[in-house]
């Protein structure tokens, strides 16, 4: 809600004495609108900010209503800073608090009366008071959400407010020269080509998950080997770490899930080391993956989210990241609202940036607030290509990238990673794939190749294993050839080409089918049921001279018509190499019609490969017992 808005909603009273508080117009101006002047302000803001004497105090005019006189006033940039100039230390640091609470969207009445009284002295108790006073300005509003009620700024005033808090620490965290700055690489295309990777190795490999959700320790060490990660080189250089100095060396660990997260911190964040409990969770809040049978698969969206444009997806990285990682932690959301006022251009100092946001801290969580600013915003920002750090003679520096100033501001895009669509392919059955391929692509070479080293030329290695797994999931051998002549840079060895042919030609040469079928005992019996017109309609085909293959889903309807026509079928349904319920073993036999007739002939027998109830026939060659 802007200013005026929020000023609509005001008494008259209070708008009356906002106007003449500002000298924006005189009593005698308003008393000649026919309004009654209100009461004056507190003491606490009854003093005039505006240099233009009472005779110089204009009258409302028609088109024009006080709120928009106000509003207009106070928007000014020397009004403003008059206005920061005569407030209190306590009433300034109450106001950025309220400004960058909650990302600039405001901060509960509670919390804000906590956090202004650990700003200001614990001892003082007067955040009520303070808050009053701001108010009284015009400058902080009340709003309702959820039967609770909150504190904020107006959004156009906000976002000025932001901007001259911002210039004001500047002046304190700022760096040295661009030429002092040993900036860190980063790839800020790679957790996109991380998700396609996690996704497509759940396709080749089986991802189970524990009773609490996580994926086993030897999974998550392979995905985590993908993504450029080594867990057991790092655990043994922690140990080491900790032997030479003495005791245990946590300080690069990953946190618990408790460490540095608040109480309300939302379940299913933590389980796993960065980035791959990042990716995990993306993955399974956009419904990109889903567990079957306790294992993670991907769904039809995984090859779809592939296809879409960067920005798009990058855009919905940044709010799941606001969702998952941020959204309960108000400080946090904070500090992230100063970073995204500062210049890009510039280099600030994190030591001095966490001195200078550690007072804006409130209680309401667990861990110092530069550790969870370490674990939650910096990290994450980096991960996503949105944040630069460095070293500088002052010591570690960061800065917003030009994509960072343009997802997290709302500017107007910038240029983004060139993705590829082209690779080179080695006679030893090599593909060195670039890191900037595209997803679409990349899909695909995961398909027919596995990953052997994740570096920024990637290299793939096509086997026999590779393309029997791309067959399986649908490919025709056609398919993969086209592939891999359309965005090869070079020609493919002959080696290759004839490999993959004779691979796939062996694909299909055995199958399994299921068959329902009805056996008796003499080839004339089959004969007679085939020529008959009752049965021919549920008869499909024939294995042997006794064995005939029906229509599984009319069994019940075959049984009706053979019963009609007189015939006797045996009860149940026979599996073959079973066994009988009462104990008594079934034999396969060997009824073709050069074979034996086998001792249970006279009757019909509808078999099929599936357990179920069987009856042993009686040997029609036997007498019946009297």
């Amino acid at each position: 809600m802007n200013l005026a808005r929020c000023l609509g909603t005001q008494p008259q009273a209070h708008l009356r004495s906002l106007a003449l508080q500002y000298g924006i117009v005189t009593a005698a101006g308003l008393r000649g609108t026919g309004v009654a002047v209100g009461p004056i302000a507190p003491a606490s803001a009854a003093a005039t900010l505006s240099e233009a004497s009472p005779a110089s105090a204009a009258t409302p005019s028609a088109g024009e209503s006080l709120p928009e006189l106000i509003s207009a006033h106070l928007k000014k940039q020397s009004t403003l800073r008059a206005i920061l100039d005569e407030l209190t230390d306590d009433e300034r640091a109450a106001l950025k608090v309220i400004t960058f609470a909650g990302g600039g969207s405001g901060i509960v009445m509670e919390q804000c009366h906590q956090r202004i009284n650990q700003v200001t002295g614990r001892r003082r108790r007067n955040g009520a008071q303070v808050v009053a006073g701001l108010m009284g300005r015009g400058m902080v509003y009340v709003g309702r959400a959820k039967y609770r009620q909150f504190y904020f700024v107006p959004t156009d005033l906000q976002a000025q407010l932001a901007v001259m808090f911002g210039q004001e620490l500047l002046e304190r965290v700022a760096t040295g020269p661009l030429d002092d700055v040993r900036a860190q690489s980063h790839d800020s295309y790679a957790v996109l080509r991380w998700i396609c990777q996690f996704l497509a190795y759940t396709q080749k490999v089986q991802v189970e998950l524990t009773q609490t959700g996580a994926i086993y320790r030897r999974t998550q060490r392979a995905l985590l080997r993908m993504m450029g990660r080594d867990l057991e080189a790092e655990e043994a250089a922690a140990e080491q770490a900790g032997r030479d100095q003495g005791g245990p060396d946590l300080s690069d660990r990953d946190p618990s899930p408790r460490d540095g997260s608040s109480r309300d911190q939302p379940p299913g964040t933590g389980l796993h080391p960065d980035p791959l409990d990042f990716v995990f969770d993306y993955c399974r809040s956009r419904e990109l993956c889903e567990v079957v049978d306790s294992s993670v698969v991907p769904t039809m969206e995984a090859e779809e989210w592939m296809a879409l444009p960067l920005r798009q997806r990058r855009e919905d990285l940044l709010a799941f990241w606001r969702e998952a990682r941020i959204s309960s932690d108000v400080d946090v959301q904070a500090v992230l609202s100063v970073l995204m006022t500062l210049p890009g251009d510039t280099w600030v100092d994190l030591q001095a940036l966490f001195r200078e946001v550690e007072p804006m801290a409130s209680d309401l969580f667990r861990g110092s607030l530069r550790r969870r600013l370490e674990h939650k915003v910096v990290r994450y920002l980096i991960l996503q290509g949105l944040l630069a750090v460095g070293e500088s003679s002052a010591g570690p520096v960061c800065r917003l990238t030009d994509l960072g100033r343009s997802l997290l501001r709302g500017d107007e895009e910038v240029d983004d990673v060139q993705t590829e669509d082209r690779f080179f392919i080695q006679p030893n059955f090599e593909l060195l794939v670039p890191a900037h391929i595209d997803t679409t692509l990349l899909w695909r070479i995961e398909e027919i190749a596995d990953l052997e080293k994740p570096d920024w030329m990637m290299v793939y290695r096509i086997s026999r294993t590779s393309i029997y797994r791309a067959l399986r999931l649908g490919r025709d051998p056609a398919e993969i050839l086209n592939l891999l002549h359309k965005h090869a840079l070079n020609e493919i060895p002959q080696n290759v080409a004839f490999s993959v042919r004779d691979w796939a030609s062996a694909f299909g040469r055995i199958r399994f089918a299921q068959a329902f079928t009805l056996q008796v005992d003499t080839s004339a019996l089959a004969d007679e049921l085939m020529a008959s017109r009752a049965m021919r309609q549920y008869i499909l085909g024939r294995l042997s001279p006794t064995v005939l293959i029906v229509d599984r889903h009319k069994h019940a309807d075959l049984l009706v018509a053979l019963e009609a026509e007189g015939y006797m079928p045996s009860p149940g349904i026979v599996t073959l190499g079973g066994s009988d319920p009462w104990g008594e073993p079934w034999e396969v036999m060997d009824v073709t019609a050069d074979g034996p007739v086998g001792p249970r002939g006279g009757g019909v027998v509808v078999a099929v490969d599936s357990p179920g109830r069987s009856t042993p026939l009686a040997d029609p060659r036997q007498p019946e017992p009297e």
